[in-house]
């Protein structure tokens, strides 16, 4: 059975979210892992998170990201 870790509500805290992917010390190559939205907006970091997962996406292409309500807003604010 595959382990698959999801990590949900970042809000731009960069420092927790590398703290947690150290904690949880996963197996890319073998394991799964979800993030499930918000990475901006709330904390101080929104865009050193931003960069972080895209780099993590072009390094393991079959880590899922789901789109939350923040980056939907924001998408809403940019097309208006």
């Amino acid at each position: 059975m595959e382990t698959t870790y999801v990590v949900g509500d970042i809000h731009g805290c960069y420092d927790k979210l590398i703290a947690l992917m150290d904690k949880i010390n996963i197996d890319l190559d073998s394991e799964n892992l979800v993030f499930l939205g918000d990475y901006i907006d709330r904390g101080p970091d929104s865009y050193e998170v931003v960069e972080y997962l895209i780099n993590l996406k072009e390094k393991y292409p079959d880590i899922v990201f789901l789109k939350g309500n923040h980056e939907d807003m924001l998408e809403k604010y940019i097309s208006e």
